[in-house]
């Protein structure tokens, strides 16, 4: 399988850029934030909740957090995953 990559968000204030790489061989979820000692457990659930959803099981996710809620969180993750797999079905078109 090829890795399928997604970006989704901006490395701003109170925003988020999510990076999601389906299929990589590293696995996991990284996070990069200077609140990642208050909240790095609640952008991990985040994270989890909507790779659950689209039952992806084998990806690494990059989290740049700027201070973004959870629902833009959420968001960008979902964004990244689709953005992701809509590179699939391009793929498959050429």
């Amino acid at each position: 399988m090829d890795i399928l990559y997604g970006v989704a968000g901006f490395v701003s204030s109170d925003d988020a850029q999510v990076t999601v790489e389906i299929g990589a061989e590293k696995q996991g979820i990284e996070i990069k934030s200077k609140v990642s000692r208050l909240f790095s457990r609640q952008i991990t659930e985040a994270v989890n909740e909507i790779l659950d959803k689209y039952k992806i099981e084998n990806a690494h996710v990059i989290v740049e957090d700027k201070g973004a809620l959870d629902y833009v969180l959420k968001a960008r993750i979902e964004a990244a995953i689709r953005r992701a797999l809509a590179s699939q079905k391009e793929g498959d078109e050429v």
